[in-house]
């Protein structure tokens, strides 16, 4: 069995290729996450994951519930 170690700037790209590709995925297929981004202007893609976490607004439990309330039955995040 061979192992491979990869470095932590290696694994950061990686996440970072990762998250980028999720992000183009699921932004302009759920209203709920798309609204957020846009309103909080976020960039299209992230040049480091840094960039994601202070950028990429929160979402909070009340968000979720006043979403759901606002589009019954599940909200726009499905």
């Amino acid at each position: 069995m061979s192992s491979v170690v990869k470095s932590a700037g290696t694994i950061r790209e990686g996440q970072l290729a990762s998250l980028n590709e999720l992000l183009k995925a699921i932004l302009p297929a759920n209203r709920f996450y798309a609204r957020k981004a846009t309103e909080a202007k976020v960039p299209g893609e992230y040049r480091s994951l840094a960039d994601y976490s202070q950028a990429f607004p929160f979402t909070t439990k009340a968000e979720i519930a006043r979403d759901q309330q606002e589009h019954p039955l599940y909200g726009q995040n499905l």
